[in-house]
């Protein structure tokens, strides 16, 4: 079984959302999640822990209405030291957003915007548990995590000085440059995000995350019966698989990918 544990590991996602059981709903019927616990924190307060395949994974946080922001998931990154992380980002042009904080009997962390705007959460946990990668990622798992930036060059320097990333770069054709960040785990590397320009209609940059669906075109249609919304078209990458871009019942876009049958 191929699994990820240390510095650099993509391991926890949360989703700010302004309907926390509207989107457990949608993500639960699209993807079979269910949720594992429900931390009340006051008021109407909630801190949902998501579960897929048996496995925690992930948590919903209920986001204001009032803020003005659109639904939107952060990723975390693992790290020895969260703090360490937080001061060398902002030396690297990222901000603080929140904390660093403790979570009593989980970890630390901080939520940080790199020097593009991208946010994102750089966690210390105290129980790391492994994160599995490849064809091991179950249906409703987390099979990749994408930047789309409007400074490629500058957010592969930045990750790659916070987490010790490693970089490939890779030539699309037309202009286009993909870039490809990995951990080295038992003296080879391991993949674990990519970095690509973003669209001219998207507002800010942002980390996309791509969730495994045993079949792209049924998940589709189902994203769109549970009031959701498709907003891209299929692409397909030989040797990676079939990909596209969503909008959840509540606002919040992700991805869903089909890996290229064998």
């Amino acid at each position: 079984m191929s699994q990820l544990t240390g510095t650099g590991a993509f391991f926890w996602r949360d989703l700010m959302t302004t309907d926390q059981d509207a989107a457990l709903k949608f993500y639960g019927d699209l993807f079979g999640w269910k949720l594992n616990r429900k931390f009340e924190m006051g008021g109407d307060e909630a801190y949902y822990i998501l579960e897929n395949n048996g496995e925690r994974f992930g948590g919903m946080t209920k986001l204001s209405p009032e803020g003005g922001s659109h639904p939107y998931w952060v990723s975390y990154i693992r790290t020895p030291d969260a703090d360490a992380t937080a001061a060398r980002a902002t030396e690297l042009g990222g901000s603080i957003m929140f904390g660093p904080e403790d979570i009593p009997e989980v970890g630390r962390f901080a939520i940080i915007a790199d020097q593009a705007g991208a946010g994102f959460s750089a966690m210390t946990d105290k129980l790391p548990v492994p994160i599995p990668v490849g064809d091991d990622v179950p249906a409703g798992g987390v099979s990749w995590n994408e930047l789309l930036t409007s400074d490629i060059e500058g957010s592969l320097t930045f990750y790659a000085d916070l987490f010790g990333y490693s970089v490939e770069k890779m030539d699309m054709g037309g202009g286009m440059n993909y870039a490809v960040l990995s951990v080295d785990r038992d003296g080879g590397p391991v993949q674990v995000a990519g970095v690509f320009e973003k669209p001219e209609q998207m507002r800010v940059s942002a980390w996309m995350i791509y969730f495994k669906v045993d079949d792209l075109d049924a998940s589709r249609k189902k994203i769109e019966e549970l009031g959701g919304k498709n907003v891209s078209p299929v692409i397909e990458v030989p040797e990676v698989g079939r990909m596209s871009t969503a909008m959840d019942s509540t606002g919040g876009y992700f991805s869903i990918h089909e890996y290229e049958k064998r």
